[in-house]
């Protein structure tokens, strides 16, 4: 079992289906707050919701019970929602669930990470 937080953003979604068309049994960590379509996209690929917040130890605990692996893509910077911010969530968050998947003990820990790259600053063709 394959646990993907930050289910419902655009990395973690793919993640999640990617996952599922490989045969992989998937476990994706949605917000109360998700978007309904994505969770139920998510519901009828075949994965199992885990509904939790990356803030909440607890609930974070729960996600990591019973699985082999986890992929985090679960950044602040897209989706804020109270209490979101760099230190929360980037910060304390994922420290919230590298301990909870220590404790877990989860053999396997994915961190993905992207920087948003404006148009101003891309190189331009020659």
């Amino acid at each position: 079992m394959v646990l993907v937080v930050g289910a419902t953003g655009l990395v973690g979604n793919e993640v999640c289906h990617r996952l599922r068309r490989l045969g992989e049994q998937v476990r994706a960590l949605v917000r109360t707050t998700s978007s309904r379509d994505k969770i139920e996209t998510l519901r009828s690929s075949g994965a199992e919701l885990c509904v939790g917040d990356p803030k909440d130890p607890r609930s974070i605990a729960a996600a990591c019970c019973g699985v082999d692996a986890v992929i985090s893509t679960a950044p602040s910077t897209l989706a804020r929602q109270p209490g979101d911010s760099i230190e929360s969530v980037d910060g304390e968050g994922q420290l919230i669930l590298v301990r909870a998947a220590r404790d877990a003990n989860v053999n396997r820990f994915v961190f993905v990470s992207f920087r948003r790259t404006s148009r101003s600053r891309m190189p331009s063709k020659a």
